[in-house]
């Protein structure tokens, strides 16, 4: 986690200092594993840094906007559909916040919002 945490920190820095977007994914999927990260990796940008936080898998999107990782994320969805028990969760920089502790906070609130709905789900705001 130590590493995810600098690398986000890295990110946030560069995000600030060139006045761009960036984007957290946080994925609960039940029995998520090595290989089901690796899937994922796939999915998204070579460039994007995937890995487990927690019990969870999540996603850093440089340089990615709110709705342009909602986009990833439903196709990522609908690739991983039927195989895995699965919901997720999205903060971006700067609107959801402007530290990496309000960003992690706001995604992991968000993912208990989307544990309550259904398979799927996707909470954003």
């Amino acid at each position: 986690m130590d590493s995810f945490k600098h690398l986000l920190d890295y990110e946030l820095n560069q995000s600030v200092r060139h006045c761009r977007y960036m984007s957290v994914v946080m994925f609960c999927l039940k029995d998520a594993s090595q290989e089901v990260v690796e899937l994922l990796r796939e999915d998204f940008r070579q460039s994007d840094a995937v890995s487990f936080y927690r019990d969870n898998v999540i996603v850093l999107m440089g340089k990615t906007s709110k709705a342009n990782a909602i986009k990833a994320v439903t196709r990522c969805g609908l690739d991983l559909e039927g195989f895995l028990d699965m919901r997720c969760s999205i903060s971006s920089f700067p609107d959801d916040g402007k530290t990496s502790g309000e960003l992690l906070n706001i995604l992991s609130r968000r993912l208990k919002r989307a544990m309550a709905l259904d398979h799927g789900a996707l909470v954003a705001q």
